[in-house]
């Protein structure tokens, strides 16, 4: 989140294994380090400052790891404008641990859905 927080795109990209893919709502897969870079560079540029996270379960084994949790997205004025679930599968690649596959969705109820 540090490189979030400096609007660091670049170094965001490097906690991604080359071929990760991101799978957001509403899009296509964002597959590799440079789609993933501007993928976050782009919310940045929209306002995006804050990311917060939190971890609900991580589970391992031999250089796999899955992580399930929590997130908010926050403005510069510390606005939050999205919150909802994360899953994210982690692989250890050269004795690091790099995101592989990264997908989220928003708990935010839409105005048509809460007349349902």
């Amino acid at each position: 989140m540090a490189a979030f927080k400096h609007a660091d795109s670049t170094e965001l990209a490097k906690l991604y294994s080359v071929d990760a893919q991101l799978l957001p709502a509403n899009r296509d897969f964002v597959s590799g380090r440079h789609e993933i870079k501007l993928f976050w560079q782009g919310l940045m540029q929209l306002g995006v400052t804050t990311i917060k996270l939190e971890t609900l379960e991580v589970e391992a084994s031999e250089g796999r790891a899955s992580e399930v949790g929590r997130y908010t997205i926050h403005t510069a004025e510390d606005n939050m404008i999205d919150y909802g679930k994360y899953l994210v599968v982690w692989h250890q690649q050269e004795g690091q641990w790099l995101i592989h596959r990264h997908i989220w969705t928003t708990s935010m109820i839409k105005a048509h859905e809460s007349r349902i």
